[in-house]
């Protein structure tokens, strides 16, 4: 098996007029419910410039959220967009505030020519006073595409992860990507190798997605399951009928 260390995620938007046609019609239903729900409960979802204020309102959001993660990766990104910016790079946010004005959550993003770059991403997991039926990540991702469409960009950027997905990275990471529109591609990033072996050490659930074809996007992956089940059929749905990827499965019993 041949694939490469780090996955690109990108959400193309050529010919796409309305963001909620790159989620699926039950997730659009979703959505739209959400979105009610989180504006009559007082809240808001505003886009609005990345200013140093919004950065130090974000910061202590963003840490508390790293230092959840069992190998917390902390950055001082506040000094890195801080030095983007001073060079002209311009930066939006779709900033989620409640009733009283405070900031809750927020998707950070570079403006970048024909295309808009996801940089930073912090939302509650649950709202006070207001029950979901989809996370408001999704409601903010919707919120970002409509964005992108508005200023005519043809592409969005949606972040780089390792690859080996259950290992490296969550599993749900990809799965959540897939969901909102995301094609795998290989990055191009320094970091990114190209490994030819891997041993399933059958302690967990994985997927790997496999070396694509140049500059193409990744067309195949393999799911390897502890146990293959309706119920993990389900969980990993995204990726076992996406049209674009043929995904293989290896079960451990």
């Amino acid at each position: 098996m041949i694939y490469p260390s780090h996955i690109t995620w990108k959400v193309p938007l050529e010919g796409v007029c309305d963001p909620y046609l790159l989620f699926s019609a039950k997730t659009r239903k979703k959505l739209k419910s959400a979105y009610s729900r989180i504006t009559f409960a007082g809240y808001s979802i505003k886009i609005e410039p990345v200013t140093p204020k919004l950065l130090d309102q974000f910061f202590p959001l963003y840490m508390e959220n790293v230092l959840k993660k069992s190998n917390p990766n902390i950055k001082n990104i506040q000094e890195h967009i801080q030095k983007k910016m001073d060079t002209g790079r311009v930066y939006q946010s779709v900033s989620l505030y409640d009733k009283d004005g405070v900031l809750k959550g927020a998707l950070l993003f570079a403006v970048l020519g024909e295309k808009l770059s996801a940089a930073y991403k912090v939302f509650p997991t649950v709202l006070e006073e207001v029950k979901l039926p989809i996370s408001v990540t999704y409601v903010a991702e919707y919120k970002f595409f409509e964005r992108a469409i508005s200023l005519g960009k043809t592409m969005i950027l949606h972040g780089m992860d390792s690859n080996v997905y259950g290992e490296n990275s969550a599993i749900g990471l990809a799965l959540f990507k897939l969901n909102i529109g995301g094609v795998p591609y290989l990055s191009s990033r320094p970091q990114c190798e190209v490994r030819t072996e891997y041993t399933w050490p059958m302690q967990q659930d994985v997927l790997i997605f496999h070396m694509p074809d140049h500059r193409q996007p990744i067309a195949k992956a393999t799911l390897f399951l502890l146990q293959d089940d309706e119920s993990s059929r389900e969980k990993y749905r995204p990726v076992l009928t996406h049209e674009q990827i043929d995904c293989t499965v290896v079960t451990g019993s």
